[in-house]
Protein backbone atom coordinates (compact mmCIF):
# COMPACT_ATOMS: atom_id res chain seq x y z
CA UNK A 1 0.00 0.00 0.00
CA UNK A 2 1.35 3.17 -0.92
CA UNK A 3 1.71 6.13 1.93
CA UNK A 4 -0.58 9.00 1.20
CA UNK A 5 1.20 12.64 1.26
CA UNK A 6 0.93 14.41 4.44
CA UNK A 7 -1.79 16.43 4.98
CA UNK A 8 -1.13 20.36 4.43
CA UNK A 9 -1.73 21.99 7.79
CA UNK A 10 -4.27 23.73 8.40
CA UNK A 11 -5.24 27.46 10.43
CA UNK A 12 -6.77 25.61 13.37
CA UNK A 13 -3.97 23.08 13.83
CA UNK A 14 -0.87 25.56 13.79
CA UNK A 15 -2.98 27.96 15.85
CA UNK A 16 -3.45 25.20 18.71
CA UNK A 17 0.44 23.71 18.13
CA UNK A 18 1.22 27.91 18.49
CA UNK A 19 -0.83 27.92 21.67
CA UNK A 20 0.83 24.70 22.92
CA UNK A 21 4.08 26.37 22.56
CA UNK A 22 2.72 29.33 24.46
CA UNK A 23 2.02 27.03 27.19
CA UNK A 24 5.09 24.82 27.54
CA UNK A 25 7.13 28.21 27.77
CA UNK A 26 4.45 28.94 30.66
CA UNK A 27 5.05 25.63 32.48
CA UNK A 28 8.72 25.88 32.15
CA UNK A 29 9.08 29.31 33.66
CA UNK A 30 7.09 28.00 36.98
CA UNK A 31 9.15 25.04 37.20
CA UNK A 32 12.64 26.80 37.29
CA UNK A 33 12.04 30.04 39.20
CA UNK A 34 12.93 29.70 43.16
CA UNK A 35 10.50 29.97 45.08
CA UNK A 36 10.35 30.53 49.25
CA UNK A 37 8.00 29.15 50.65
CA UNK A 38 8.02 26.53 48.64
CA UNK A 39 5.55 25.34 45.33
CA UNK A 40 4.87 22.51 43.84
CA UNK A 41 6.28 23.13 40.62
CA UNK A 42 9.99 23.10 41.92
CA UNK A 43 9.41 19.73 43.28
CA UNK A 44 8.02 18.61 40.22
CA UNK A 45 11.71 20.13 38.51
CA UNK A 46 13.65 17.53 40.80
CA UNK A 47 11.64 14.82 40.56
CA UNK A 48 12.53 15.23 36.62
CA UNK A 49 16.29 15.66 37.08
CA UNK A 50 16.92 12.67 38.94
CA UNK A 51 14.10 10.31 37.48
CA UNK A 52 15.74 7.58 35.53
CA UNK A 53 14.31 6.47 31.85
CA UNK A 54 12.49 3.82 32.96
CA UNK A 55 11.41 4.87 36.67
CA UNK A 56 7.94 3.99 37.87
CA UNK A 57 5.76 6.63 39.49
CA UNK A 58 2.93 5.55 42.22
CA UNK A 59 0.85 8.81 42.15
CA UNK A 60 -1.98 9.54 44.95
CA UNK A 61 -4.77 11.09 44.88
CA UNK A 62 -5.25 14.87 45.10
CA UNK A 63 -3.52 17.48 42.80
CA UNK A 64 -0.32 15.36 42.37
CA UNK A 65 -2.72 13.18 40.02
CA UNK A 66 -3.25 16.82 37.78
CA UNK A 67 0.08 18.19 38.84
CA UNK A 68 2.08 14.74 37.49
CA UNK A 69 0.22 14.88 34.02
CA UNK A 70 1.13 18.86 33.47
CA UNK A 71 5.10 18.13 34.86
CA UNK A 72 6.22 14.87 34.78
CA UNK A 73 8.62 14.42 31.78
CA UNK A 74 6.76 10.43 31.06
CA UNK A 75 7.73 8.40 28.27
CA UNK A 76 6.23 5.57 27.02
CA UNK A 77 9.69 3.58 29.31
CA UNK A 78 7.93 4.65 32.65
CA UNK A 79 5.45 2.88 34.36
CA UNK A 80 2.97 5.03 36.43
CA UNK A 81 0.02 4.11 38.21
CA UNK A 82 -2.90 6.58 40.03
CA UNK A 83 -6.34 5.31 41.40
CA UNK A 84 -8.27 6.48 38.39
CA UNK A 85 -11.82 4.87 38.51
CA UNK A 86 -12.58 5.38 42.52
CA UNK A 87 -9.98 8.01 43.15
CA UNK A 88 -8.70 6.30 46.72
CA UNK A 89 -6.22 8.96 48.86
CA UNK A 90 -3.73 6.63 50.30
CA UNK A 91 -3.13 5.03 46.86
CA UNK A 92 0.75 6.15 46.99
CA UNK A 93 2.44 3.63 49.94
CA UNK A 94 0.68 0.36 48.45
CA UNK A 95 1.30 1.30 44.81
CA UNK A 96 4.92 2.46 45.35
CA UNK A 97 5.07 -1.55 47.49
CA UNK A 98 3.88 -3.02 44.37
CA UNK A 99 6.01 -1.55 42.63
CA UNK A 100 8.80 -1.85 43.97
CA UNK A 101 8.01 -5.71 44.73
CA UNK A 102 7.31 -6.11 41.20
CA UNK A 103 10.39 -4.21 39.25
CA UNK A 104 13.37 -4.65 42.21
CA UNK A 105 15.28 -3.09 39.52
CA UNK A 106 13.70 -0.42 38.55
CA UNK A 107 13.86 3.23 40.41
CA UNK A 108 10.40 3.81 42.50
CA UNK A 109 8.71 7.01 43.04
CA UNK A 110 5.76 7.53 45.74
CA UNK A 111 4.29 10.86 45.19
CA UNK A 112 1.42 11.66 48.22
CA UNK A 113 -0.20 14.56 49.60
CA UNK A 114 0.11 15.28 53.30
CA UNK A 115 -3.73 14.20 53.42
CA UNK A 116 -3.43 10.73 51.68
CA UNK A 117 -0.31 9.55 52.59
CA UNK A 118 -1.58 10.21 56.49
CA UNK A 119 -3.75 7.93 55.76
CA UNK A 120 -1.51 4.93 55.05
CA UNK A 121 2.08 6.21 56.20
CA UNK A 122 2.47 3.95 58.92
CA UNK A 123 3.20 1.32 55.48
CA UNK A 124 6.54 3.03 55.10
CA UNK A 125 7.83 0.50 57.83
CA UNK A 126 7.25 -2.36 55.42
CA UNK A 127 9.12 -0.26 53.43
CA UNK A 128 12.11 -0.59 55.69
CA UNK A 129 11.48 -4.14 56.26
CA UNK A 130 12.41 -5.02 53.00
CA UNK A 131 14.47 -3.03 52.32
CA UNK A 132 12.16 -1.61 49.64
CA UNK A 133 14.64 1.54 47.55
CA UNK A 134 11.47 3.51 47.66
CA UNK A 135 11.76 7.40 47.23
CA UNK A 136 8.58 9.06 49.04
CA UNK A 137 8.00 13.15 47.97
CA UNK A 138 5.67 14.62 50.28
CA UNK A 139 3.81 17.25 49.07
CA UNK A 140 2.77 18.92 52.44
CA UNK A 141 0.52 21.84 52.28
CA UNK A 142 -1.96 21.27 55.50
CA UNK A 143 -5.20 21.00 53.33
CA UNK A 144 -6.88 18.87 50.97
CA UNK A 145 -6.00 21.05 47.57
CA UNK A 146 -7.61 18.80 45.69
CA UNK A 147 -11.28 19.66 47.40
CA UNK A 148 -10.21 23.17 48.09
CA UNK A 149 -10.33 23.45 44.80
CA UNK A 150 -13.35 22.21 44.15
CA UNK A 151 -14.85 24.31 47.15
CA UNK A 152 -13.30 27.56 45.11
CA UNK A 153 -15.52 27.22 42.68
CA UNK A 154 -18.86 26.65 44.70
CA UNK A 155 -20.92 29.23 45.81
CA UNK A 156 -20.30 29.23 49.24
CA UNK A 157 -19.74 31.97 51.87
CA UNK A 158 -15.94 30.20 52.65
CA UNK A 159 -13.92 26.97 52.45
CA UNK A 160 -15.33 24.30 55.06
CA UNK A 161 -13.46 21.02 56.22
CA UNK A 162 -10.51 21.15 54.12
CA UNK A 163 -7.50 22.46 56.25
CA UNK A 164 -5.56 19.77 58.39
CA UNK A 165 -3.23 19.85 60.54
CA UNK A 166 0.32 19.77 59.38
CA UNK A 167 2.52 17.29 60.82
CA UNK A 168 6.63 16.85 60.58
CA UNK A 169 6.25 13.39 58.29
CA UNK A 170 10.02 13.38 58.23
CA UNK A 171 10.20 13.35 62.13
CA UNK A 172 7.54 10.20 61.51
CA UNK A 173 9.47 8.48 58.92
CA UNK A 174 12.60 8.68 60.95
CA UNK A 175 10.96 7.15 64.03
CA UNK A 176 10.39 4.41 61.81
CA UNK A 177 13.61 3.99 60.93
CA UNK A 178 13.54 5.71 57.13
CA UNK A 179 15.91 8.21 56.50
CA UNK A 180 13.92 11.66 55.78
CA UNK A 181 14.08 15.32 55.05
CA UNK A 182 12.57 18.29 55.28
CA UNK A 183 12.63 20.73 52.27
CA UNK A 184 10.79 24.34 53.01
CA UNK A 185 12.00 26.21 49.76
CA UNK A 186 13.60 26.16 46.42
CA UNK A 187 17.37 25.88 47.04
CA UNK A 188 17.36 23.34 49.49
CA UNK A 189 15.95 20.44 46.67
CA UNK A 190 18.50 19.42 44.96
CA UNK A 191 20.77 18.19 48.03
CA UNK A 192 17.25 16.63 49.37
CA UNK A 193 16.74 14.91 46.23
CA UNK A 194 20.11 13.96 45.45
CA UNK A 195 20.40 12.38 48.79
CA UNK A 196 17.49 10.21 48.18
CA UNK A 197 19.38 9.02 45.16
CA UNK A 198 22.48 7.79 47.52
CA UNK A 199 20.30 6.66 49.88
CA UNK A 200 18.10 4.34 47.57
CA UNK A 201 20.73 3.24 45.56
CA UNK A 202 22.43 1.89 48.32
CA UNK A 203 18.91 -0.25 48.60
CA UNK A 204 17.30 1.77 51.49
CA UNK A 205 14.15 3.70 51.23
CA UNK A 206 13.97 7.66 51.14
CA UNK A 207 11.19 10.44 52.35
CA UNK A 208 11.29 13.60 51.40
CA UNK A 209 8.86 15.82 53.57
CA UNK A 210 7.89 19.07 50.88
CA UNK A 211 6.47 21.86 52.57
CA UNK A 212 4.97 23.65 49.74
CA UNK A 213 2.20 26.19 49.57
CA UNK A 214 -1.84 25.43 49.66
CA UNK A 215 -1.76 27.58 45.82
CA UNK A 216 -4.17 26.06 43.12
CA UNK A 217 -2.79 25.41 39.64
CA UNK A 218 -4.06 26.56 36.60
CA UNK A 219 -7.58 25.17 36.29
CA UNK A 220 -7.72 25.64 32.54
CA UNK A 221 -10.32 23.85 32.53
CA UNK A 222 -12.33 26.87 33.37
CA UNK A 223 -11.88 28.30 30.19
CA UNK A 224 -14.86 28.69 27.73
CA UNK A 225 -14.96 29.37 23.95
CA UNK A 226 -17.81 30.87 22.70
CA UNK A 227 -18.97 32.07 19.08
CA UNK A 228 -20.25 35.38 19.42
CA UNK A 229 -21.23 37.70 15.87
CA UNK A 230 -19.71 35.03 13.79
CA UNK A 231 -16.37 35.20 15.81
CA UNK A 232 -15.01 33.17 18.62
CA UNK A 233 -14.84 34.62 22.07
CA UNK A 234 -12.79 32.70 24.99
CA UNK A 235 -14.21 33.84 28.68
CA UNK A 236 -14.38 32.16 32.05
CA UNK A 237 -17.12 29.91 33.20
CA UNK A 238 -19.30 32.00 35.70
CA UNK A 239 -18.74 29.99 38.31
CA UNK A 240 -15.33 29.99 38.52
CA UNK A 241 -14.08 31.60 41.73
CA UNK A 242 -17.36 31.25 43.44
CA UNK A 243 -16.74 31.14 46.84
CA UNK A 244 -17.57 34.07 49.22
CA UNK A 245 -13.87 34.32 49.70
CA UNK A 246 -12.76 34.65 46.07
CA UNK A 247 -12.42 37.56 43.77
CA UNK A 248 -14.30 36.52 39.95
CA UNK A 249 -11.64 37.68 37.45
CA UNK A 250 -12.92 40.20 34.79
CA UNK A 251 -10.85 39.04 32.05
CA UNK A 252 -9.09 36.34 30.51
CA UNK A 253 -6.04 38.38 31.00
CA UNK A 254 -6.78 38.53 34.40
CA UNK A 255 -7.58 34.86 35.03
CA UNK A 256 -3.61 34.44 33.50
CA UNK A 257 -2.08 37.23 35.75
CA UNK A 258 -3.69 35.53 38.61
CA UNK A 259 -1.79 32.68 38.01
CA UNK A 260 1.48 34.00 37.00
CA UNK A 261 0.87 33.53 33.88
CA UNK A 262 1.24 37.09 32.42
CA UNK A 263 2.66 35.56 29.32
CA UNK A 264 -0.34 33.60 28.26
CA UNK A 265 -2.68 34.35 25.47
CA UNK A 266 -5.94 33.65 25.14
CA UNK A 267 -6.74 30.53 22.01
CA UNK A 268 -8.35 33.39 20.83
CA UNK A 269 -5.13 35.10 19.76
CA UNK A 270 -3.64 32.32 17.94
CA UNK A 271 -7.16 32.25 15.84
CA UNK A 272 -6.48 35.70 14.94
CA UNK A 273 -3.13 34.95 13.47
CA UNK A 274 -3.61 32.26 11.46
CA UNK A 275 -6.89 33.34 10.01
CA UNK A 276 -9.49 30.32 11.93
CA UNK A 277 -12.59 31.89 11.57
CA UNK A 278 -16.28 30.22 13.17
CA UNK A 279 -18.10 28.36 10.33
Amino acid sequence: MELSEPAESSPFFRAVVAANKNWQEYMTKMTNRPSDPLEFEAVYNEINRIAEEDALFSIDVGDNIINSFRYLHLTPKNKWTISALFALMGYGVPGSLAGALSFPERQIFNISGDGAFSMVMQDIITQKKYNLPVINIITSNASLNFIKSEQDDLPIPEHSGIFIEDQDFAMIARGMGVEAVTVTKSDDLPAAFDKAVEVTKAGRPFLIDAKITDKRGMPVEELELHVENGKFVETINPGYNANGKLTHPGSVEEFFASYDGEELKPITYYFDQEGVVAD
